[in-house]
């Protein structure tokens, strides 16, 4: 008796644990769908930012179910499921291109810097990768120090606000010929677009655009769309453009991506994920790229880095960019 009770619990438990890997595997291919479908509501593009892990977990669960499957149809059921999955898989980085002229190179940084109280990891990186241009978000009131110490190596500045009471800020030691605060109310609470441009004059006499900005978070839904709407009201990005910027959002979701398009833009991939730095107490490597370089197709990458840990809950990165061969 005690032996049937147990192969009985046996079978039971086995079934149980079927119709669970299932219930797995169809929850996250119904994740990877909705995210292909981003471009169609909202909702569903927030489940780009679980597209990648979902894809992971419904490959494992669909291990098990083709050891398991009951017949021929449930296998082929199985693999039609998981070749849903594939294009997640299929990581678009931009290749890393050969400069014509070093000399003609420009080299950018951006972070968001997290309204650090401490200056030096930050600025000790910006000065040894010593770039022309920084953007930075988040240095609030308790950044002060950090503001001196750029303030003194770069002769340029702008804040997205007039009166320089934003966090969202510009610095370059190359002369703009022009620039403006983008924020038109208080973008600290959310209420205005945190952006701030700049349009620069180089040395061999072309001019580019550069945009520095910080998006408010997915939730609550429309926010988003809203910003980058007022972005495309303020800036006519040209060929030349460079916006750099803690996007919050993920480069999978169709709202960057259609932005990105339907303004000849190019979203550039960092090497590892810039966010977060640290999840449940413990550090981490990042599980979301959503700081993001977006450039026109003046402009190749030649390179780009993620920075270390810089006491901030973002990783920046600092980019090499070059003209491009335009035909």
């Amino acid at each position: 008796m005690g032996r049937t009770m147990k192969s009985a619990f046996i079978r039971f438990s086995c079934r149980v644990a079927f119709r669970l890997t299932i219930a797995l595997f169809v929850a996250c291919i119904l994740t990877v769908i909705a995210a292909s479908l981003g471009g169609l509501h909202e909702v569903l593009d927030l489940a780009s930012l679980a597209a990648f892990p979902a894809a992971v977990v419904a490959a494992l669960a669909g291990a098990v179910l083709l050891i398991r499957a009951p017949s021929l149809v449930w296998r082929v059921l199985v693999i039609g499921c998981l070749l849903t999955t594939t294009p997640v898989f299929i990581a678009v980085r931009g290749q890393p291109s050969v400069c014509r002229d070093r000399s003609s190179a420009l080299k950018i940084a951006w972070l968001n810097a997290h309204n650090p109280g401490a200056a030096a990891p930050i600025s000790d990186w910006i000065d040894a990768e010593a770039p022309q241009i920084v953007g930075l978000a988040e240095v609030g009131p308790r950044s002060a120090s950090l503001r001196k110490h750029l303030e003194k190596r770069y002769p340029y500045r702008l804040s997205c606000l007039k009166n320089g009471r934003c966090s969202t800020m510009l610095y370059s030691v190359l002369a703009p010929a022009s620039g403006r605060s983008l924020a038109h109310g208080d973008p600290e609470d959310r209420k205005a677009l945190s952006a701030v441009y700049m349009a620069i004059g180089a040395a061999d006499g072309t001019a580019f655009d550069v945009v520095a900005l910080h998006l408010s978070r997915p939730l609550p839904m429309g926010r988003q769309a809203s910003e980058l709407a007022k972005l495309e009201a303020e800036v006519d990005p040209s060929p030349g453009a460079i916006i750099m910027g803690d996007f919050n959002m993920s480069p999978r979701m169709k709202i960057l991506q259609n932005f990105a398009a339907s303004r000849g833009l190019t979203v550039t991939r960092t090497p590892q994920p810039t966010w977060p730095t640290e999840l449940m107490g413990r550090k981490t490597k990042g599980l979301w790229q959503i700081d993001h370089l977006l450039i026109g197709k003046a402009w190749d990458v030649a390179e780009i880095r993620v920075s270390p840990d810089l006491g901030s809950d973002h990783r920046g990165y600092i980019a090499t960019l070059c003209r491009a061969r335009l035909h």
